[in-house]
């Protein structure tokens, strides 16, 4: 999903030196949202099999 997105806009910010603060702003953000999103896949995967077989139909 934005997964992808998140990972191409962390590589390419290190690149982009004409704005220093827009890039530490995009990692940052990039930073707190694919820490929560292994939290949530990973409290998924951790829960009972029925648990993490519902939950990606809720996110889909």
């Amino acid at each position: 999903m934005d997964v992808s997105q998140l990972g191409q806009s962390v590589d390419a910010a290190p690149g982009t030196e004409q704005a220093a603060d827009g890039s530490l702003v995009v990692l940052a953000d990039a930073g707190m949202w694919l820490f929560r999103l292994r939290g949530l896949w990973s409290s998924g995967r951790m829960t009972d099999g029925a648990m993490a077989e519902e939950e990606p139909m809720e996110w889909n």
